[in-house]
Formats: structure tokens, C-alpha cells, sequence
């Protein structure tokens, strides 16, 4: 009855001290989860501060106002587009000097517009 006894209180004992072990790593766990609840709470603020930057500074009205301070668009002339000669002369290569087939003054880009538009084209036939 005794070795039942002490094989018992044992038993109790090592039971006893896997349930402190368990618990423990209980709390470890809910620790670390909290941290990273914690962090992942910070880090949904650095998203929402980034989402919001970007939203100011993809509005289309403040990009509509820059783009009227800084910079000058406007249409482009035959003249401001390079070619292979332009490019030659850039690399050093001679080459010799040969009339442009478009006229200075034209309007290369409206009239490529134009070209797919098959109504003018129809109108510029008739």
C-alpha cells in the first residue's frame, strides 16, 4: 500500500509540475500574441498614414495645380521631334544633308490623331 501511496504522491507531483509547465508556456504564448496584436495595430496605422499621403498626393486637382506651376505642356512641333540624322550627329556620325519630307510647320502628331478618325478621313476624300 505504501509504494501505491509514494507511486501516487509521484504521479501527483509530475502531474503538478506539467501543468506549471503547460501554464507557463500558456502565458509565453498570450505575451507574444499580444505583441504581436501590438504591432500589427502599429503597423495598420503606418498603412492608413500611407494610404492617406497617397491619396493627397494623387488628388487630381492638386496634380492639375502643379502641373500648371512647373511644368509647360504643350503641343509638339515637328521641329522638337529627333530623327536618325539628329541621332547621327549626336554620336558623331557624318551624314549628309537631306530636305525633311515633312514641312516644318506640320502637325505630325494631330494628323496621326486624325488618321484613325475615319470620318475625317472619309470628309478629307469627298
Amino acid at each position: 500500500m505504501k509504494i501505491v501511496t509514494m507511486s501516487l504522491a509521484a504521479l501527483l507531483v509530475l502531474a503538478a509540475a506539467g501543468r506549471f509547465h503547460a501554464e507557463a508556456n500558456v502565458r509565453q504564448s498570450e505575451r507574444e500574441l499580444q505583441r504581436l496584436a501590438d504591432a500589427r495595430e502599429a503597423l495598420q496605422g503606418d498603412v492608413d498614414r500611407v494610404r492617406l499621403d497617397v491619396e493627397v498626393l494623387e488628388n487630381a486637382g492638386r496634380l492639375s495645380e502643379l502641373n500648371a506651376q512647373h511644368l509647360a505642356l504643350r503641343t509638339v512641333r515637328s521641329e522638337q521631334i529627333a530623327d536618325d540624322r539628329d541621332f547621327a550627329r549626336v554620336v558623331g556620325i557624318k551624314v549628309p544633308e537631306k530636305p525633311s519630307a515633312v514641312p516644318q510647320n506640320a502637325d505630325i502628331i494631330g494628323n496621326a490623331i486624325g488618321m484613325n478618325d475615319l470620318s475625317a478621313a472619309e470628309r478629307a476624300v469627298q
